[in-house]
């Protein structure tokens, strides 16, 4: 099992299209979801625990917790943003994407983490390359969990749930960070 999905995971890094409709096509376990959701959001606690400024970070547990609530809520505005476009993703088909690029996004950025720490200039470069790729990565995925019949619309959905993701994210940090100042 995987073995099967670091091979997904290359096929998607290198023809996201064609990663994106295997992902879409590959049965998955119902209990599966919520174990990689805590698992991912674990995972992206600790890593942002590691990369942001001490002044910025609560905890990694609230982090944690952060990274869980931003990951099921883009998903799900995904899904509702996208299905108003004229899509048919559902939330469990959403949520397993972005799930799936979110396990892509951690591998990149250790290893991004590590070249940072040896070549600092290439990193940053190959950070920009990263990033830009991963967008395109996500709106082939949109567009194959939607039914999209092109990457406009994918676009258009990702653009309207990013405004949504920062502006929803700016208040559940406040509030975490709110809980975590009333804690000291």
């Amino acid at each position: 099992m995987m073995k099967d999905w670091l091979e997904l995971m290359r096929i998607s890094v290198i023809d996201p299209r064609r990663g994106a409709a295997e992902l879409m096509a590959t049965p998955w376990p119902e209990a599966a979801t919520p174990v990689l959701l805590a698992l991912v959001a674990v995972l992206n606690g600790i890593l942002y625990t590691l990369i942001l400024p001490p002044g910025m970070v609560f905890s990694p547990i609230a982090m944690a917790v952060v990274a869980g609530g931003i990951i099921w809520l883009s998903a799900w505005l995904l899904t509702k943003v996208g299905q108003y476009m004229g899509g048919g993703g559902t939330l469990p088909a959403l949520l397993r994407m972005v799930l799936f690029l979110q396990v892509i996004r951690i591998f990149a950025q250790v290893a991004l983490l590590v070249l940072s720490v040896l070549v600092p200039p290439i990193a940053a470069i190959v950070s920009l390359v990263a990033g830009a790729w991963g967008i395109f990565m996500m709106v082939c995925f949109l567009t194959e969990a939607h039914g999209f019949d092109n990457r406009l619309k994918a676009l258009g959905t990702l653009g309207v749930v990013f405004v949504a993701t920062i502006v929803a994210a700016s208040v559940l940090l406040s509030l975490v960070g709110g809980a975590a100042l009333t804690e000291m």
